[in-house]
């Protein structure tokens, strides 16, 4: 029986109510191959989907025997394939090691290209499809509007409604083009808190009259884009819902009153994970899994602990069975899911992996991440035209890799992302004939026996958002005073700037180690940046 083809109704008649609840359930799993435990919860419990996390990625070629395995059982469990998501960002939230490390968002706002959107999201999905990954939990549609945003950032295309607008439009368009399941974030907006969801609920006092505004507008587009779904945000909004303390993600008016009613949202409506303490901390993470059903929501993501994934699945089972969930509401929510699954997913095992294919694929990539860095890198402040110059090759080029806490539990560090004796951005500058020296975190080495005095230096900080680094700060303001004045890399926050008045700042928004030859490039004068500022940056 073809299931792809066949009418999702016809599908769900013949299914048990513990089917159609595994479909409802986005689960993550310790590991790196199919665990008896993973097994379990395909074969046994019917979740209808996995997300894959760092923990369970070491090469391209084992993500896809994974990918894999995990469809296979799928298919002779129930005859439907499975989601298999990841957060692949690119910037500062990615999880793929080995495929192209695309720049983020707000990188590619800088370009000022919208095609650079659709260029990078169909690159990337590329290669997640050939892996087996059939959903990236991307793009942001945030507007990051709040300086002070500990999670969002650069994370987002930047702080202008329409802008965002444009550029998730064609990032979703890659997407999909590419086969892959797009997956818009976070709803109704993140982007104006300064409190990570991750680490406590954040409220946000405006109603829906600013929110229509602002915040829904990249959310609209994309809807009207024909996105396929589209991820909650755990902000309590209390003008909206009357409740103080009430997630979004748990509350009907937002979800199904504003998403489904106002805006015309028919696709997959998918949680951020339940386990974040903007849940946790209010109303727990499985009796949310009931509420969120109940809100609007079609798939519970719950990322990491198996005893909660099957307390969750036990509890919504108990709902249906008391009254609180109807199984028409179940069945309205699995036709969903079947519907994407239909409309994006294969019924056939992938091909097996090969290398030289993937490579081909990561050629392109590297080419396209590297043209949009190359658009995106932004001069910030310089007033004495240090940019406008390349760096001196008689002199020594002394680079200070700054290192630093990341800003929140969702990124990735840039100490798993590039790595070797020398960064990638010192090798690109030793290619073109400068005498580096690396200096790796902030430790007292640098300042020892003043070993740069009565040297000719060229000296270069790298910092790694200076707002929540202060030692960052510390450390330039010591070269300042022993009468160095470095130029500064800014590889996260262009926030920080109001940190470096009267120094020259480049920024590349992100870390991803594609910004090393556009960036050697500049430095070297063999370019200029070109990259415009997509966010406003106060009290400089």
């Amino acid at each position: 029986m073809n299931f792809q083809k066949l009418d999702p109704d016809k599908i769900i008649a013949d299914m048990t109510l513990k089917e159609k609840l595994g479909q409802l359930m986005m689960v993550g799993f310790d590991g790196q191959e199919l665990t008896p435990e993973l097994e379990e919860m395909i074969n046994k419990y019917k979740v209808g989907g996995i997300i894959y996390f760092a923990r369970n990625i070491e090469s391209p070629e084992q993500v896809s025997r994974l990918s894999k395995e995990i469809q296979r059982v799928s298919l002779e469990t129930s005859n439907i394939p499975a989601l298999i998501s990841a957060d692949e960002e690119g910037g500062v939230v990615t999880r793929v090691n080995g495929m192209t490390h695309m720049p983020g968002l707000m990188a590619i706002g800088a370009t000022g290209e919208y095609k650079e959107a659709f260029r990078a999201a169909k690159g990337a999905g590329e290669q997640l499809k050939y892996l087996g990954v059939n959903m990236n939990l991307a793009p942001v549609l945030d507007i990051n509007n709040n300086p002070e945003n500990p999670v969002i950032g650069v994370r987002s295309f930047g702080a202008d409604p329409l802008e965002v607008s444009k550029f998730g439009k064609e990032y979703i368009n890659g997407l999909q083009e590419s086969g892959v399941v797009a997956c818009g974030k976070h709803f109704p907006g993140h982007g104006d808190t300064s409190v990570d969801s991750h680490h406590d609920l954040p409220v946000i006092e405006y109603g829906y009259d600013r929110l229509d505004r602002v915040e829904l507008q990249p959310f609209k587009e994309a809807i009207n884009a024909g996105i396929d779904s589209i991820m909650t945000a755990h902000i309590a909004f209390p003008e909206l819902t009357s409740e103080a303390g009430l997630p979004a993600t748990l509350s009907r008016k937002i979800l199904t009153g504003i998403l489904r009613d106002k805006l015309g949202f028919e696709g997959m409506v998918i949680t951020d994970c339940m386990e974040m303490n903007g849940i946790v901390g209010t109303y727990g993470t499985v009796p949310a899994g009931v509420m969120t059903i109940q809100a609007g929501s079609d798939q519970v993501l719950v990322s990491h602990n198996r005893e909660k994934q099957l307390a969750v699945l036990k509890e919504l089972e108990k709902a249906v069975n008391d009254g609180r969930l109807s199984e028409a509401r179940i069945d309205q929510s699995v036709r969903r899911v079947l519907k994407l699954k239909q409309a994006r997913l294969s019924w056939d095992l992938k091909n097996e992996f090969s290398g030289d294919e993937f490579l081909n694929m990561l050629e392109n990539g590297g080419s396209i991440a590297r043209d949009i860095s190359a658009k995106g890198i932004t001069v910030l402040q310089d007033q004495d035209n240090i940019f406008e110059s390349p760096l001196d090759k008689s002199k020594e080029l002394w680079l200070i890799n700054c290192s630093g806490d990341i800003s929140s539990p969702v990124e990735t560090s840039p100490d798993d992302i590039d790595k070797g004796e020398k960064s990638q951005l010192a090798r690109e500058l030793s290619n073109k004939g400068y005498k580096v020296k690396e200096f790796s975190g902030l430790t007292n080495e640098f300042f020892k026996d003043k070993i740069y005095e009565k040297r000719d230096l060229e000296l270069i900080v790298l910092t790694r958002d200076i707002v929540k680094n202060k030692e960052q700060h510390k450390f330039i303001q010591r070269m300042l005073a022993a009468g160095l004045k470095p130029i500064i890399v800014s590889q996260r926050n262009p926030y920080e700037l109001k940190f470096l008045k009267d120094l020259p700042v480049l920024t590349t928004y992100d870390y991803s180690p594609n910004h090393a030859r556009p960036l050697a490039d500049i430095l070297g004068g063999n370019s200029q940046a070109r990259g415009k500022l997509p966010v406003k940056i106060l009290e400089v």
